[in-house]
């Protein structure tokens, strides 16, 4: 499936790849590293492949750089972005900037690369007065935000979210609606009956290339809620970070994803039965795949996922898998990643887990991880929704939006 191969290129970066980057920097999130000094030449980054493999590739990936400027302190509007390959300039943002009488002093560079197979490519940042290049790179589906119908809308080209930019408290208040870029699919709301005291909305970062908010939401008994999300140029899917603060799994609340105008016919998760109908063919139609709802499974089966209870929903709608970050054994329940579609209005959606390190579940995960912040998947009366426990700890998720085709062509 697309949103499999899309993930798994993500997350295997460090492993697949080898690269040489001036400062010995990798610009990959979570990963501990020093600055790179901004000098009056600028500042040099190379990317380079020395595996040469053809199978293993880097798709378009948003990277971010930490950047000592205090040495030159300089204003945005005076430096650019070069691809040496390409010799144009190309969009970059400044992020977490620090300033010193109006001069950005430090700050996270962030800009989108791709590394094909046995590539080395170059960049360069450097004061615009250093290059006489004029020529900038045709950029397509970067970040458009207005408002529209009371919300501050982010679109990319491939999906957009909507939110209230100034919040009155409500009861089951949408917090988020998300959708393609022609019509909204779905919204995430809190429980009925939990109502905020307050919600304030923060700007982290606006620009071309990505834009990032954090919603925060204070309750009564020192319960607090903040969901950060970012789009970025490009890419099908919304970044998500949670942080839970003061609830426990006693409370039994969820945060809702209701899907109002996605109505999926399949559902796909590793590790499952979808195997293909003739082992010589491959394609889309080869396979059999998990209608969304469920089948009755194999009463004489011995062996997972094709048991009953491994094919079956519960009673209340409940799919047989859910997202969560560990388990110490082969599992069919417990994954990284799922998807969903429908053949006849070719939408797909998804959901994978973005930064295992920001998955943080404080229960210890003795033989696996617990059920506390596992993001469960509901279908029932033609309904869908996805619950995302409200459980003090954080969880990172990417939640995709795209083309049904693009399941089809990558199968």
């Amino acid at each position: 499936m697309h949103i499999k191969k899309k993930c798994q290129a993500y997350r295997n970066l460090t492993i697949i790849m080898v690269f040489q980057v001036f400062a010995v920097l990798q610009a990959v999130a979570g990963v501990d590293r020093q600055p790179l000094k901004w000098e009056h030449n600028g500042i040099r980054i190379i990317l380079e492949d020395y595996l040469n493999i053809p199978a293993m590739s880097w798709p378009q990936t948003l990277l971010e750089y930490p950047v000592d400027f205090s040495s030159e302190p300089i204003s945005e509007d005076e430096i650019q972005l070069i691809d040496v390959n390409s010799n144009e300039i190309i969009p970059f943002q400044l992020t977490d900037i620090v300033r010193e009488n109006g001069k950005v002093k430090s700050a996270l560079l962030c800009l989108i690369s791709d590394l094909p197979s046995g590539v080395k490519k170059e960049f360069r940042l450097e004061n615009k007065t250093a290059s006489k290049i004029v020529r900038k790179q045709k950029t397509e589906n970067s970040i458009h935000i207005q408002r529209k119908d009371q919300l501050l809308q982010v679109d990319n080209g491939l999906l957009k979210i909507g939110f209230t930019p100034t919040k009155t408290p409500s009861v089951a208040m949408p917090l988020l609606k998300v959708g393609n870029s022609d019509h909204w699919l779905g919204t995430l709301a809190l429980p009925e009956q939990l109502v905020p005291l307050q919600v304030v909305v923060e700007e982290l970062s606006k620009g071309s290339l990505m834009a990032e908010y954090a919603l925060n939401c204070t309750f009564t008994g020192n319960k607090s809620y903040q969901l950060k999300i970012r789009v970025i140029s490009g890419m099908e899917f919304l970044e998500m970070e949670e942080n839970m603060q003061g609830f426990s799994v006693e409370d039994s609340l969820s945060l809702n994803l209701k899907w109002h105008d996605f109505h999926p016919e399949y559902r796909y998760c590793p590790n499952r039965n979808d195997l293909p109908i003739d082992k010589q063919k491959k394609g889309y139609n080869n396979f059999v795949w998990e209608k969304i709802t469920g089948s009755p499974g194999d009463p004489l089966a011995t062996n997972h996922p094709n048991m009953p209870y491994d094919r079956q929903n519960l009673p209340d709608g409940q799919i047989p898998f859910k997202l969560t970050i560990y388990h110490n054994w082969m599992t069919w329940w417990r994954l990284h990643l799922a998807s969903f579609w429908n053949e006849t209005t070719g939408q797909s959606v998804g959901i994978f887990i973005k930064e295992f390190e920001k998955w943080v579940d404080p229960a210890y995960p003795i033989w696996g991880s617990k059920d506390n912040l596992a993001v469960k998947f509901f279908y029932k009366d033609e309904a869908f929704r996805w619950d995302f426990p409200l459980v003090t700890g954080k969880r990172s998720v990417a939640l995709v939006v795209y083309p049904h085709k693009k399941d089809i062509e990558t199968s």
